[in-house]
């Protein structure tokens, strides 16, 4: 019925579908992760300023309404998400606070805001802060309020998103 050869493509090609099976199943896992993160208190986390010069801790528990948004200068959909959150600043500056947190080295991220024009104060995080928020990608934005992780998303921010943002930045909460 089968010979040796047919025997040996049966199992190669067995394994190599549970091992996309499994690979599957670790990214839904990763993702579910993330998203029970939302309601959840928000976790301090170690940065460096822009000059790199030492370190320092964030409490985002301290802020009303903080976002942050996570990039690499590296990341095209991180550039092209910059003009939106210069909009963003231009229109609701008064109203919460929102940082940029640079996965990228300092004279990268200094070049970065220089290109790009940001208007929003940048600090540099490093993996600790991605696992520590179950980030799996550039651009995310976080959003946190009185302490706690409202919202996570990942990928550069439509204009529904911003949307949202400005709701919660001109009002002070939805």
């Amino acid at each position: 019925m089968f010979d040796t050869k047919d025997k040996t493509m049966l199992i190669f090609n067995v394994i190599a579908g549970l091992i996309l099976l499994i690979g599957i199943l670790m990214l839904v896992a990763k993702l579910a992760r993330k998203t029970d993160m939302v309601g959840e208190s928000a976790p301090s986390f170690l940065y460096s300023p822009i000059n790199g010069d030492g370190e320092a801790w964030m409490h985002p528990k301290e802020y009303q309404w903080i976002t942050f948004f996570v990039f690499a200068t590296q990341c095209p959909h991180c550039t092209d998400a910059v003009p939106l959150w210069n909009t963003l600043i231009d229109e609701d500056n008064q109203y919460g606070m929102i940082v940029g947190l640079s996965m990228s080295s300092s004279g990268e991220t200094i070049e970065f805001m220089a290109d790009n024009n940001t208007k929003f104060p940048v600090i540099l995080v490093g993996g600790e802060f991605m696992e520590g928020y179950s980030i799996s990608g550039t651009p995310s934005t976080i959003t946190i309020h009185n302490g706690i992780i409202d919202n996570i998303a990942v990928g550069k921010p439509d204009e529904q998103d911003m949307s949202y943002l400005i709701a919660i930045h001109r009002k002070g909460e939805l």
